[in-house]
């Protein structure tokens, strides 16, 4: 029979002997899965320029003016892809991002999209969900076209009517015609004739202390676009303004109009195209177009501020 202090002695050997092998088995443990475990493969995103929106690996960035409106691969893409309208790969500057790159749509919450859907569409409503039977607030749509026969084409927006509460419920009709052309650019007020804008010092279409509508000639981008029609109304703090840009000249010019609507922090929720969600309605891009819509939407991180919602027309993108 062993002593009290012999079994102490072996049963802390036996410790030291079992701590050694769990110590060293977990050690290992540790060495295996390092070794046996996968790499960490770094995935590396980038941003195309224009738009600024991201992208990964051979993947085609929309196009923009500065990419002759042509798609292109994005930064991270392989060396030889050539899946895009050119090869050509442009850097990504922060400082340099067009207002809305090639994505024609600006929503309220600053998110940038494609707009695929044509005909009339509602670009805000507030509220976003209206009770049956209340009129809303603001109701704004725009019946958008294809600019040409290739439908991955940016689109233009040619007609534009407003209504709601705010303006009296009023209806106003936009449309777009080049000033050198037999059908100018007109607005029309509850089913009125169209009127031109052909004062040098503006055409002033109501006045009140509600609600201000006007018309104006202006050449905001000079050496881009020449001076054309620009409408704005306003509301309170809210203001919705049209500016129509204008390719070619007479009878042979295309024209098409830019929406904008600021001011619109504190007015409840904002639905419609431009609004929450707003990609939603936009429409989903053909097939053909899969590639160059698979990373059109950017989404910055919301700062709880409403942004100034844009649509912005065809060609005049950049």
């Amino acid at each position: 029979r062993e002593s009290p202090s012999v079994f102490f002695f072996s049963f802390a050997m036996s410790s030291k002997v079992l701590g050694l092998f769990l110590f060293t088995s977990t050690a290992a443990c540790l060495r295996m899965t390092e070794e046996e475990s996968d790499p960490q493969v770094e995935i590396h995103m980038g941003r195309c320029a224009g738009s600024g929106v991201s992208c990964l690996g051979n993947q085609c960035c929309p196009a923009f003016a500065g990419s002759s409106h042509l798609t292109f691969p994005c930064p991270s893409a392989d060396h030889d892809w050539d899946a895009c309208q050119t090869q050509t790969k442009f850097l990504y500057d922060p400082n340099s991002v067009s207002d809305v790159g090639d994505s024609p749509v600006t929503s309220v919450t600053g998110e940038r999209y494609n707009m695929w859907k044509r005909g009339w569409s509602t670009f805000i409503q507030i509220p976003k969900q209206s009770e049956t039977g209340v009129p809303p607030l603001l109701f704004v749509q725009g019946n958008v076209e294809a600019y040409s026969n290739d439908e991955c084409e940016p689109a233009y927006l040619k007609e534009v009517m407003v209504t709601g509460s705010l303006v009296g419920y009023a209806r106003v009709d936009l449309r777009a015609g080049s000033l050198e052309g037999s059908v100018p650019f007109g607005v029309s007020i509850n089913g009125s004739r169209f009127q031109m804008i052909d004062d040098p010092s503006g055409t002033v279409f109501s006045n009140t202390p509600e609600c201000s509508m006007a018309g104006r000639i202006t050449e905001d981008e000079p050496g881009v676009w020449g001076p054309d029609a620009e409408f704005t109304m306003t509301v309170g703090k809210i203001e919705v303004r049209v500016q129509q840009r204008t390719e070619g000249r007479f009878q042979d010019s295309f024209s098409m109009l830019n929406l904008s609507v600021s001011g619109l922090d504190g007015v409840g929720t904002v639905g419609g195209v431009l609004g929450v969600d707003g990609f939603v309605f936009a429409g989903q891009a053909p097939p053909a177009c899969a590639i160059t819509a698979l990373f059109s939407v950017s989404r910055p991180a919301p700062d709880g501020h409403l942004h100034t919602a844009k649509f912005r027309s065809g060609h005049n993108l950049g």
